[in-house]
């Protein structure tokens, strides 16, 4: 395994370990004086579905056409299998100047940012930054509106730090 399909293995394996930790019994040592310290442990370790909460480990991101000064980026939260995430995610987004990611852009679309059909906007900083909240089946849309020629990427931060970063979206 290579960089990213190791840290996603690693990742899962973290999170199916904390789950189980959090269920897990402590076991209890009981010694009375000059005996051998007998350890008991309970061993009717059961995990539901409910202890284990879905999260958005990846997001497929794609940037639409222009349609009269709007280009929308539709996304699809998924989870730590690779498939489309079946529950509402939230993840950090934000606006950048550069493919990588790594350079916020100091200057927001004029004619702002905002939800397109699928999910919720939060803004931190007015159409560069904040929230996005998606639907029940894990997708969202962010729609960027801009009068003249500019060039933004998407950038949504996963609950583990990694970047999905969009294409360019070139007005």
């Amino acid at each position: 395994m290579y960089g990213k399909q190791l840290r996603d293995k690693i990742s899962k394996l973290w999170v199916d370990v904390l789950t189980v930790a959090k269920s897990l019994s402590v076991p209890t040592i009981t010694a009375t004086t000059g005996a051998i310290p007998t350890l008991t442990v309970d061993t009717s370790l059961t995990v539901g579905a409910t202890d284990i909460v879905p999260k958005p480990y990846g997001a497929t991101l794609v940037v639409g056409a222009e349609v009269p000064n709007t280009i929308t980026v539709a996304g699809q939260f998924t989870d730590a299998n690779g498939d489309d995430l079946t529950s509402i995610g939230a993840a950090v987004w934000y606006l950048a100047s550069d493919a990588t990611g790594l350079t916020p852009s100091g200057t927001a679309p004029d004619g702002g940012t905002a939800a397109g059909t699928d999910g919720a906007l939060i803004e931190w900083t007015a159409n560069l930054s904040g929230v996005v909240v998606s639907e029940a089946d894990g997708d969202f849309d962010i729609a960027l509106t801009e009068s003249g020629a500019a060039t933004w990427y998407l950038v949504i931060v996963l609950p583990d730090g990694t970047l999905s970063v969009s294409a360019a979206i070139t007005f």
